[in-house]
């Protein structure tokens, strides 16, 4: 076989394009995939890029709510308890 059909075969396809992939937005597992979330769409968000980022460089990979309970420690903190 030459290289050049070698090559061919072993060639990386890109994956179709999903359907209801928004463009623009993120895939957002609540329970994060390194947590053993599943994609399931119960699980998902799908945010806009930027707001995605920003929920990961303050929240880490934190669920949704060990991030409202961050949040409520805070507001306690600050004595902004209703």
């Amino acid at each position: 076989m030459s290289k050049s059909k070698s090559r061919r075969r072993s060639s990386k396809r890109k994956k179709p394009r999903h359907p209801k992939r928004q463009s623009g937005r993120n895939k957002h597992h609540m329970t994060p995939k390194s947590r053993n979330g599943k994609s399931n769409p119960s699980n998902i968000l799908m945010l806009k890029i930027e707001r995605h980022r920003c929920w990961h460089q303050i929240f880490g990979l934190r669920t949704i709510e060990e991030a409202i309970e961050l949040l409520e420690r805070i507001r306690q903190a600050k004595g902004r308890n209703q």
